[in-house]
């Protein structure tokens, strides 16, 4: 868990030794991706964005080691979130991954192979509970959590896990 003074995005900079974690995010919604970007960035982590979930996949499977994470949204043309979550954990089963929906009902994570690595955040994306899971994900020894989950970016719902 963060400490209480992890307050707002800016103070919940990564705290890891070997240097800038590299995130992978992807979105159809251009204005989305570049939100996401200037907000990572201001959380101190190296980003790279793609609008297209097909060239996404294309681009971690180039040079799989370099990315700690990745960040999609679930519904895009060409592959679903979920569907480019499991064809990456294919790539590299260790690979966190935080899906984004605006959907009311979220996909079920819980049958996919790779679920203890899968988190899946509501639309609106709230930036402090999304630097909590970031850092819950990469600052912990083996550099992921234990469990699949879904939150709701409104900060008076709890998380519950998925399944």
């Amino acid at each position: 868990m963060a400490p209480a003074s992890c307050d707002s995005p800016a103070r919940c900079k990564p705290r890891s030794s070997t240097g800038r974690r590299h995130i992978l995010v992807v979105d159809d919604e251009i204005p989305v991706l570049g939100m996401m970007q200037q907000q990572l960035r201001k959380l101190g982590y190296r980003v790279i964005t793609r609008a297209d979930s097909v060239e996404a996949k294309n681009t971690f499977r180039a040079n799989p080691d370099q990315f700690d994470l990745v960040i999609t949204d679930h519904t895009m043309p060409g592959l679903l979130g979920a569907d480019l979550a499991g064809e990456l954990g294919a790539i590299r089963p260790n690979l966190p991954v935080i899906l984004m929906t605006g959907l009311n009902q979220p996909p079920d994570l819980a049958a996919f192979r790779h679920a203890p690595l899968r988190f899946v955040f509501q639309k609106p994306i709230n930036f402090v509970e999304l630097s909590h899971r970031l850092r819950n994900f990469l600052d912990r020894p083996g550099g992921h959590a234990n469990g699949c989950a879904y939150a709701n970016s409104s900060p008076s719902q709890k998380r519950h896990r998925a399944g």
